[in-house]
C-alpha cells in the first residue's frame, strides 16, 4: 500500500471492532499492508489498544518487512517481541539472516539469544554451528538449553565433547536437552557416559538416556550388556530397556539372562522388554494379504 493513501493506524483499529465484517476484514489487510515504520512509531501511541495491535502486527513481519524492522527496532525494545521477528527470520531467503541471528546469540537480552539460538535451530544452517557453541557457556541456562537443542538437531558432530562435559551439571533440565541433543548427533563417543546417566537423581534423565541408548542400535549392545552387571539397579534396568528397543537374539538372551535379577524393578523391566519383543516378532510374521 502506498504511504501516501495509507489510513492511520488509529482509525484501522477502531474498525476491527466495526459491526460490519466487511470492514473489519479491509482494516485487518490495511494493518497487514502498513508500512514497517508506522507500525513502529505505534508501538508508542497514547492508545493500549493501538499499541497492542502494532506489537502483534510486528510479531507476524515475515521476510524483508521483518528484517527491515529488526534493524529499526531499538534494542530496548520489548524482548519478547525483538524475539518473535527472530523466529519469523528463521525461513527468510536473504543473506543477511544468517549473520543477523548469529550477530542476535550476543544480545544482551537472555530472552533474545534464547530465540535467536531456536530460530537457528529452525533455519537449520550448518553454518550456526561454530556461534551456537558460544552459546553453551552463556551464564543463563534458558540460552544453553536452546542452544543444546539447536546443536543436536544441526546434528553437530563438533558438539559432542562440550556436551558431554555438560552432563554433569547441576541443572535437571539442562541435562535432559543434553541427553536429547546426543541421541539426534548420534556419536558412539556418547554410549559409555549415557550409561552413567541411567544413575542420574532425575529420573527423567534416567529415562531419556535409556531410551537415547536404545536409539544407538547394535553400536551400543556391547555396552549395554556390560552395563547388566552393574551394581546399580537403575544402570541394569536402564540397560535393560535400550536392549529391548534395539532388539535382536542377543539382545533378548542378554535380557532373559537377568530374569533372576536382585532388584524387583529389574525383573519388572525384563518383563516388559521380552513383551515387546514378542510383539515385534509377531508383527513380523503378519504377512499383508493381496486383493
Amino acid at each position: 500500500m502506498d504511504t501516501q493513501t495509507a489510513r492511520p493506524i488509529q482509525v484501522l483499529v477502531n474498525d476491527l471492532l466495526h459491526r460490519d465484517p466487511v470492514v473489519r476484514r479491509a482494516a485487518e489487510n490495511e494493518l497487514a499492508a502498513l508500512p514497517v515504520p508506522a507500525l513502529l512509531a505505534a508501538l508508542h501511541d497514547p492508545g493500549p489498544d493501538v499499541r497492542l495491535t502494532a506489537a502483534d502486527e510486528v510479531a507476524r513481519l515475515h521476510g524483508p518487512r521483518a528484517i527491515e524492522a529488526w534493524f529499526l527496532l531499538p534494542t530496548t525494545t520489548n524482548s519478547f517481541l525483538r524475539g518473535d521477528l527472530l523466529v519469523n527470520l528463521a525461513t527468510a531467503d536473504d543473506p543477511r539472516v544468517l549473520s543477523l541471528l548469529t550477530a542476535a546469540l550476543k544480545d544482551h537480552s537472555s530472552a533474545v539469544r534464547a530465540r535467536a539460538a531456536y530460530a537457528l535451530r529452525e533455519r537449520g544452517d550448518p553454518a550456526a554451528i561454530e556461534p551456537l557453541l558460544t552459546c553453551l557457556t552463556d551464564k543463563v541456562i534458558a540460552v544453553r538449553r536452546a542452544a543444546v537443542e539447536a546443536l543436536g538437531v544441526l546434528h553437530a558432530g563438533t558438539a559432542v565433547d562440550p556436551l558431554l562435559a555438560l552432563l554433569s551439571h547441576s541443572n535437571k533440565y539442562l541435562r535432559r536437552s543434553v541427553v536429547s541433543a546426543l541421541e539426534h548427533i548420534a556419536d558412539p563417543k556418547a554410549i559409555q557416559p549415557l550409561i552413567t546417566c541411567l544413575t542420574d537423581k532425575d529420573r527423567c534423565v534416567q529415562q531419556l538416556a535409556a531410551c537415547t541408548l536404545g536409539s544407538f542400535g547394535t553400536a551400543a549392545v556391547p555396552f549395554l550388556m556390560d552395563a547388566l552387571a552393574h551394581h546399580h539397579r537403575a544402570i541394569r534396568r536402564g540397560a535393560i530397556h535400550a536392549l529391548g528397543h534395539i532388539g535382536g537374539e542377543q539382545a533378548r538372551t542378554a535380557i532373559v539372562g537377568k530374569r533372576d535379577d536382585r532388584s524387583k524393578e529389574v525383573r519388572e523391566e525384563v518383563e516388559r522388554a521380552l513383551r515387546k519383543l514378542d510383539g515385534q516378532a509377531d508383527a513380523a510374521q503378519i504377512v499383508p494379504t493381496t486383493a
